[in-house]
């Protein structure tokens, strides 16, 4: 049913994640950061994701900051680049705008920012404008049960890393999901494995990792 998704938690295409989280996919209303050195493999979530939320009827959006969508993951998924409209943002206190904005909509089921962190490792933001940015997209998307997919810079790596820009630590304390993804293994030569763990909840309170089987990564340039 129209609006279903924006109530429901948006299945990450993986089972064994959903189960992990105890929240049965991405939750409505929440932000999720993906964080690790796979940033493919965070994008391949996010992908995924947008497409779970398609096949229930919702709307998906993507907030791009100083990048382009990556083509190759959005072909293997696929997802139908004419359903899913794209904004780019110049500097992450435009992305945050962009996804209050689209928050206030009430009618988007989940909004993917890529790319983060790409255009936060100069931060020049000030750390009070980035907060309250932050805040505001927050309760936006709380308000309206829209599902907020955070992709950072494989910069900020480490679970616990310090030394984090100011947009990453307004990132990581505002994200009630946060999700280690780390180094891909080869696995059979069609597919990578990748460790998913999840480092801070507030959702359920469960933590844990899971082994995620993706399909390998195109090299750059490739067929």
């Amino acid at each position: 049913m129209p609006g279903s998704s924006r109530l429901n938690p948006i299945p990450t295409g993986f089972l064994a994640l959903d189960q992990e989280a105890g929240t049965g996919g991405w939750p409505a209303g929440h932000i999720v950061e993906l964080v690790g050195p796979a940033r493919w493999a965070a994008e391949a979530l996010a992908y995924h994701a947008i497409c779970s939320a398609l096949k229930m009827g919702g709307v998906a959006a993507l907030v791009l900051l100083g990048r382009a969508a990556n083509q190759a993951t959005e072909v293997a998924l696929p997802v139908d680049p004419s359903r899913v409209p794209r904004f780019a943002a110049a500097n992450v206190l435009e992305a945050l705008q962009i996804v209050a904005d689209l928050g206030r909509r009430g009618d988007v089921s989940i909004a993917v920012l890529d790319g983060y962190a790409s255009v936060a490792e100069g931060d020049t933001e000030p750390a009070g404008a980035i907060g309250r940015a932050m805040r505001s997209a927050a309760a936006a998307a709380r308000l309206s049960g829209m599902a907020v997919i955070a992709i950072n810079s494989p910069s900020e790596a480490e679970p616990d890393a310090g030394g984090l820009t100011q947009a990453a630590k307004a990132l990581k304390e505002h994200a009630s999901l946060r999700v280690y993804l780390s180094d891909p293994l080869p696995y059979d030569g069609r597919r990578t494995r990748v460790e998913a763990s999840i480092v801070k909840n507030r959702v359920a309170g469960r933590h844990g990792h899971v082994t995620l089987f993706l399909a390998a990564p195109k090299p750059e340039g490739g067929p």
